[in-house]
């Protein structure tokens, strides 16, 4: 991780394309970072004038660069796992079953982790993505419905569905 100053984290553009790639609104990084939704604003629209302290400016970019390096973890643990079983794998292999949040509520609900539901999302299309270039079946689900996961992948391997 890089060492933050207030300078380096003063890109606007740079800092919202961050937010973004996290699958974050500005509300949503604000709460992750303990400060106040208009400073992420400000930082991210520095022609404004609106100043806004050396503490949260280092505060949003750290939180963005731990945010952005658990997303990076858990796409490499994803990858790795789906490498290490690719040989033994069928032909056909059935899709990776993957959750994919509705809202705020299933995320508190059915999740294992804490945080914010946008950013789970935006690891799973982060971890579709990488999939899809390795040329393996995806299927997303969201966790509120009556079946549990493994049920859900178990179906659709026996109605070889692939979606």
């Amino acid at each position: 991780m890089s060492v933050q100053t207030k300078d380096n984290v003063l890109c606007g553009a740079k800092l919202r394309a961050k937010r973004e790639l996290c699958g974050l609104t500005v509300e949503e990084l604000a709460n992750e970072c303990g400060c106040d939704w208009h400073d992420v604003r400000s930082l991210e629209e520095p022609w404004r004038g609106v100043a806004v302290s050396d503490d949260v400016a280092i505060a949003v970019g750290v939180c963005l660069d731990e945010l952005q390096e658990r997303m990076r973890v858990t796409l490499d643990y994803a990858v790795s796992v789906y490498e290490e079983f690719a040989d033994i794998a069928r032909k056909d292999p059935p899709p990776i079953v993957l959750p994919y949040y509705r809202d705020q509520a299933e995320f508190d609900k059915y999740s294992r982790d804490k945080g914010c539901y946008s950013f789970a999302n935006a690891v799973t299309r982060a971890c579709l993505a990488a999939f899809d270039d390795f040329g393996v079946p995806t299927r997303l689900y969201y966790p509120g419905e009556d079946e549990e996961p493994h049920v859900m992948a178990a179906k659709s391997q026996g109605a070889g569905d692939t979606e």
